[in-house]
């Protein structure tokens, strides 16, 4: 492993100051292979599974590093998040308000025909 390989500054910053050790080594590769998978490097079925998962641990780092390496790629991909967020904020306000609505018909309902409320 080349660690003079690193391509983005927040790696190169993740690496000052750590000790030489086993885990920090495997940490700091980790980062590295986000970054390849970001600058898109041939990533075979097998590959792309484990980097699932490693994008799944590494959310925060592989954000950072997508960041700086496509911001625009990066900054569209945010944008589209926030629409979907709020696209589903307001499906389920609006599932809310329905279901207050129909408590309150069912409630009258009950009232109606006799019953405590």
């Amino acid at each position: 492993m080349n660690f003079e390989d690193i391509k983005t500054k927040f790696v190169k910053n993740k690496l000052k100051g750590l000790d030489y050790n086993e885990s920090n080594k495997e940490y700091i590769s980790t980062l590295m292979s986000i970054e390849g998978y970001v600058l898109g490097g041939n990533v075979s079925s097998t590959h792309a599974v484990r980097m699932h998962h490693i994008l799944q641990e590494y959310k925060e780092e592989h954000e950072a590093i997508w960041s700086e390496l496509k911001p625009e790629e990066f900054k569209a991909w945010k944008e589209k998040e926030a629409r979907v967020k709020k696209k589903q904020e307001d499906e389920n306000a609006l599932y809310e308000r329905r279901d207050k609505e129909e408590e309150k018909e069912t409630k009258n309902s009950w009232e109606q025909m006799g019953g405590k409320v």
